[in-house]
């Protein structure tokens, strides 16, 4: 498989990038250079025109000055932000160019999620290094990539599902600079997160569960300021204030009397300082990352998608007039302004006047009771718009993958099917068709032929299927199946099992899930491998005869080629396939070539004398 035009525009983009950061950094050092003449403009200008007794016209000179420095300031600052997000799209091609040939090391490689007892992940190496999932991973946010991993792990059996995620894809998959701009921007809120140990789930907004983890206390469980009385306070007070101020300026009253009003102001705030300093700790200084949130959802509601599965995402963000990233951005102006109370002199003098800290207290809390159900759907969200966008970078790497077709009876048939983990370069690609009426297929081979690799390039590009992706193969037509295997057994030591044990409790589960007379895609590498030979074939051929019997897809390898005599006993139901070995002048070779029939070559004698093991 060929990746030019994936290649080319990764170049091309860090070719862009590269012209666009050389002229932001020289724009950031004009800045620099404008802040600093500002900052000695002012204090020449005061110095003179004080000197001369120009004391109205100095103060005039030096605040122009420094309103003109604040302005060079806020510029150098959004100018640091682009500067950013641009060093981000660059981080992302590189890593891209990196994927193109097989190098995923930039990605988050799932171990977290390794199960051995899972039906198929541990098998089909879907998670850890160089894995499934970190092939696929472009998420960067942490909801995000559990999202991934639910999807890698439960599969959709339902062909409507799978065709409207393959439509999103289809559609994401060109709209390369949207799919870039989201990834950097989520890329940034995780910096931010690392930077303030911020967690969602230390918010505590609402003890609510998502469909793959249950938040923490994100809740303020015991909202203070929100009752009837607080908010009648929290509006005569202020008011007050404002009103002695006034009188205070005009001379109407005496200042000693607004004097002693602020006091009164400053023990209200004070009475309440606990609980404001409680929350302040579990939500305060956190606004940046949720901007970047509020971006994000921003970025998907004004998307101009018609796939129906990202408008029926869109729809959970709310309407035009009470969206969700505009209701965010509100949720952090709040924190942004609650941290100013970290200004002693402004906490004061805002707390003396309109009870400042109070009142954005009481805003969150009016935030909480209406936003807190439809905050974690929100989030909910962004994670699956990040796995859509994994798949649709996948697609995108891989043009010559292609979308299966779903059909309602089953079928398994492809042409040119391949392990999407080994490089295209050496990949060996190979035709497949479950025949009519088929349930068993022995797969005989020498060592290393290709037999293992083989299952698992069945099982793989299945559960890229069943997620909505594409697959590597030139066509690929299959129904919903659920896929179980079993071919990395080990023992436990924890557990006091043997190798041999392990395997039986394996056989042992997918006999009983073949006895719910759900139809199951089986895969089996070498069974029985902790026993005699004879043992091994005669559990072997019992166990075969036994999952036939079911509603199965099975697929055995073994280099137990006496078991293909099955095929003669049910000819329409057990088909043999092989891979051979040839010794070409001295030398093994391998052509990883699926033919018809039992193996006939074998190669252990072979390989040991090779190597000196034996004479």
């Amino acid at each position: 498989m060929e990746h030019n035009s994936a290649k080319e525009f990764y170049q091309s983009q860090l070719l862009s990038i590269s012209k666009k950061t050389n002229s932001i950094v020289k724009w950031l050092s004009l800045l620099s250079v404008l802040r600093g003449l500002s900052f000695i403009a002012a204090f020449i200008a005061f110095f003179l025109l004080y000197k001369y007794d120009f004391l109205n016209l100095a103060i005039v000179a030096a605040l122009f000055f420094i309103l003109l420095l604040l302005f060079f300031a806020q510029k150098y600052a959004r100018s640091e932000e682009k500067l950013n997000f641009e060093k981000k799209l660059e981080q992302i091609n590189e890593r891209e160019l990196q994927a193109l040939n097989s190098d995923y090391s930039d990605f988050k490689e799932g171990s977290e999620y390794i199960n051995p007892n899972h039906d198929f992940s541990f098998d089909m190496d879907v998670f850890g290094k160089g894995s499934i999932f970190q092939m696929l991973n472009r998420a960067e946010t942490n909801t995000g990539q559990r999202k991934l991993a639910k999807y890698l792990q439960n599969l959709l059996s339902s062909a409507t599902e799978i065709s409207k995620r393959q439509k999103s894809v289809f559609e994401l998959r060109d709209k390369t600079n949207w799919r870039q701009n989201f990834i950097a921007t989520a890329m940034i809120s995780s910096d931010e997160k690392r930077k303030t140990n911020f967690s969602f789930m230390q918010l505590g907004l609402a003890k609510l569960k998502t469909d793959d983890r249950k938040f923490d206390d994100f809740r303020i469980e015991k909202p203070e300021l929100s009752t009837i009385f607080w908010k009648i306070v929290l509006w005569v007070l202020p008011i007050t204030s404002i009103l002695f101020l006034v009188l205070t300026l005009l001379s109407i009253i005496p200042s000693i009397l607004y004097f002693f009003y602020v006091l009164f102001m400053l023990g209200v705030a004070g009475y309440k300082l606990k609980y404001i300093n409680s929350v302040h700790a579990k939500i305060g200084q956190q606004h940046k990352i949720l901007n970047r949130y509020s971006e994000l959802l921003s970025q998907i509601e004004h998307s101009n998608f018609k796939s129906p599965y990202i408008l029926e995402l869109k729809a959970k963000l709310g309407s035009q007039n009470d969206s969700s990233y505009k209701a965010l951005q509100s949720f952090a102006k709040n924190l942004k302004a609650l941290d100013n109370r970290l200004n002693f002199v402004f906490a004061i003098a805002s707390n003396g006047l309109v009870l400042w800290d109070m009142q954005l207290i009481r805003r969150i809390e009016d935030w909480q009771t209406k936003y807190a159900d439809k905050f974690v759907v929100w989030l909910d969200v962004i994670a699956e718009m990040e796995f859509l966008l994994s798949l649709a970078n996948f697609s995108y790497n891989n043009p010559k993958y292609t979308f299966p077709k779903i059909k309602d009876e089953f079928i398994y048939k492809t042409k040119a099917l391949g392990h999407p983990l080994i490089a295209d370069s050496k990949c060996v690609t190979n035709d497949f068709e479950v025949l009519p009426k088929s349930k068993t297929f022995i797969i005989s081979g020498a060592n290393m032929a290709g037999k293992s690799t083989f299952l698992r390039t069945l099982g793989v590009n299945l559960v890229l299927a069943q997620i909505g992706s594409v697959v590597y193969a030139d066509s690929f037509e299959f129904s919903p199946i659920r896929l179980i295997t079993s071919i990395k057994i080990s023992d436990s030591l924890n557990e006091n099992e043997s190798y041999f044990y392990a395997e039986l409790k394996r056989l042992q589960y997918i006999v009983d899930e073949n006895n719910k007379q759900q139809p199951l895609f089986i895969i089996i590498d070498e069974m029985l491998r902790g026993t005699n030979s004879g043992d091994k074939h005669k559990g072997s051929d019992g166990f075969l005869r036994k999952l036939t019997s079911g509603n199965n897809i099975n697929f055995l390898a073994t280099h137990d080629i006496a078991l293909g005599k099955l095929a003669d006993e049910f000819p329409n139901l057990v088909k043999n396939y092989c891979f051979e070995a040839e010794i070409i002048d001295g030398e093994l070779f391998f052509d990883y070539k699926l033919r018809d029939g039992i193996s006939q070559n074998l190669n252990a004698t072979f390989l040991m004398k090779k190597m000196n093991i034996i004479e």
